[in-house]
């Protein structure tokens, strides 16, 4: 998960193959996709998704929601993929990794 003061993500993946990055938000029991690449792509995907451009520190420099069949280039260092159901976090704000406890 990813969060910033109240903010939290749903479950994140980070995207590390090149098949990962193509298949993106559809992957099966993904809340969220972390991945770097130069654009992203909804081809494939019925629904609309919300995307978060991160700068290299991870903060929010904008978002937004890529209708079906469209694509957008990377503004920044990372893309965060959400479901549009999920909100986003604030532009400006800072996400860091929030780790889950070791059982």
């Amino acid at each position: 998960m990813l969060a910033s003061g109240a903010w939290r993500s749903p479950p994140v993946v980070v995207a590390t193959s090149f098949y990962e990055r193509l298949v993106g938000i559809r992957r099966a029991g993904t809340g969220g996709l972390l991945l770097r690449c130069p654009s992203i792509h909804t081809i494939g995907i019925p629904t609309p998704i919300r995307v978060v451009h991160l700068g290299s520190d991870g903060t929010v420099l904008r978002q937004d929601v890529l209708t079906p069949g469209r694509r957008v280039r990377a503004r920044g260092a990372w893309i965060l993929e959400l479901p549009l159901s999920a909100p986003g976090p604030a532009p400006g704000t800072r996400l860091v990794p929030l780790l889950s406890p070791m059982l």
